[in-house]
């Protein structure tokens, strides 16, 4: 059975689990999906205004975007 797995450990805070957000890249703590901060940050160009957005650390949403390019198809 598939379960919750944290790609690039769990102190980075991104997880996927199936039975969150249908299994997509999500930040374990706030819910927010990953793919949701890159797009924001791609309109805004700017961590601090994404952060202050969906409520979340400027970390995240750089952990987020790191996610995004290393595991991007």
């Amino acid at each position: 059975l598939a379960q919750r797995w944290w790609p690039m450990g769990e102190d980075v805070g991104i997880v996927l689990d199936p039975q969150r957000n249908f299994g997509r890249p999500t930040l374990d703590e706030s819910g927010v999906p990953t793919e949701a901060l890159l797009i924001a940050f791609r309109t805004m160009e700017s961590a601090f205004t994404v952060a202050a957005w969906y409520d979340v650390s400027e970390i995240d949403v750089l952990a987020a975007l790191d996610f995004e390019k290393a595991f991007a198809a």
